[in-house]
């Protein structure tokens, strides 16, 4: 089995500005996964599958116009949000 999954890149400037907030709220897979949006979480796919599954997401992405994407918030600005309420609650 292997480990796959799919995801967007983060443009700049709002992969620098999101690499920069996950530094400062302490995330320590800041500098080792980069900003980005998950179309599909790590899913174990059998070794023999995986040219299949290329091709399908070849297709997918060939079939499918590009599109805008609109950020709202981040598991990055989440984390800050909690640590500021325990600060304040504690």
């Amino acid at each position: 089995m292997k480990t796959v999954g799919v995801s967007i890149a983060v443009p700049e400037p709002y992969f620098s500005a999101l690499q920069q907030m996950r530094r400062d709220v302490g995330d320590p897979q800041a500098d080792a996964v980069p900003p980005h949006v998950t179309l599909m979480p790590p899913t174990e796919v059998a070794e023999g599958l995986i040219p299949e599954f290329t091709a399908h997401l070849r297709d997918v992405a060939r079939d499918f116009a590009p599109f805008d994407m609109i950020l709202r918030g981040s598991a990055a600005e989440a984390l800050a949000e909690m640590q500021s309420q325990y600060a304040e609650g504690a």
